[in-house]
């Protein structure tokens, strides 16, 4: 539980979710790749620790994967997943603003993607 992927930039640490900018120079956006294609562990940008490493994420104490749903959307499943998923630097979902048509908060994380 104690593997952090960190980030430098000309040796000094940076934040994937802070100091990675939303826009690249040829006007195509970037994207911190959590879980890579074809693997299941559920890794999250950390965003109450300094400089926001990659961890596996936990729930009662325990490392937590992916768990996708069957194609019909029956039953929870725990395999690698075929794309890859992450999240857009400097975005964050507002847990106190809501969605006029879905009437949901944010979840007070960086937004998140799948790039197939």
């Amino acid at each position: 539980m104690d593997f952090r992927l960190k980030f430098e930039e000309e040796g000094k640490p940076i934040s994937p979710w802070h100091d990675i900018p939303l826009e690249a120079e040829d006007g195509c956006y970037n994207m911190v790749t959590e879980i890579p294609k074809y693997t299941k562990a559920k890794m999250e940008v950390a965003t109450k620790e300094e400089s926001n490493p990659i961890a596996q994420d936990t729930k009662n104490g325990k490392l937590r994967d992916y768990h996708g749903m069957h194609r019909a959307g029956r039953a929870p499943m725990s395999r690698p997943i075929f794309w890859n998923y992450g999240c857009l630097p400097q975005t964050w979902e507002d847990p106190n603003a809501e969605h006029p048509e879905l009437k949901v908060g944010g979840t007070g994380s960086p937004c998140k993607r799948r790039r197939e």
